[in-house]
C-alpha cells in the first residue's frame, strides 16, 4: 500500500485495520512515486485513490482510478482479476493490492 502518509501513521492504520500482511510505502517526502506515476493531485498533494496490480514481471497489469477522492475503488473487479493473474501465473500474492 503507498500513501502520502507518514510510516508512523501507516503503522496504526495497519494496527487498527487488522491489515498488518500488506506492505506499507510512504510518499510523503517529495511526492516523488505520485508525480513518477501520474497520481498526485496537484490542489491537495494527495494521491489519487488507486489500486494497481504489478505482474511478477514488473509489468502493471491492472489499473483503477476513480473520479473523486470520496469513492471507493470496485474490490470486485479488482479481486477478479486478480484471480484471473493468479491463474495465468502473472501474478503473486504479494502484489495484492494498494490504494
Amino acid at each position: 500500500m503507498i500513501s502520502r502518509d507518514l510510516p508512523f501513521a501507516q503503522k496504526r492504520f495497519a494496527e487498527e485495520s487488522k491489515l498488518t500482511n500488506l506492505t506499507y510505502l510512504s510518499d510523503y517526502q517529495d511526492g516523488a512515486f505520485g508525480l513518477s506515476t501520474g497520481l498526485l493531485i496537484d490542489e491537495n498533494k494527495l494521491l489519487a485513490r488507486s489500486v494497481v496490480l504489478v505482474g511478477r514481471d514488473g509489468i502493471v497489469r491492472y489499473i483503477q482510478v476513480v473520479p473523486e477522492l470520496s469513492h471507493l475503488p470496485d474490490m470486485e473487479r479488482l479481486f477478479d482479476k486478480s484471480i484471473e493473474l493468479l491463474k495465468v501465473k502473472c501474478l503473486t500474492l504479494a502484489a495484492l493490492p494498494f490504494t
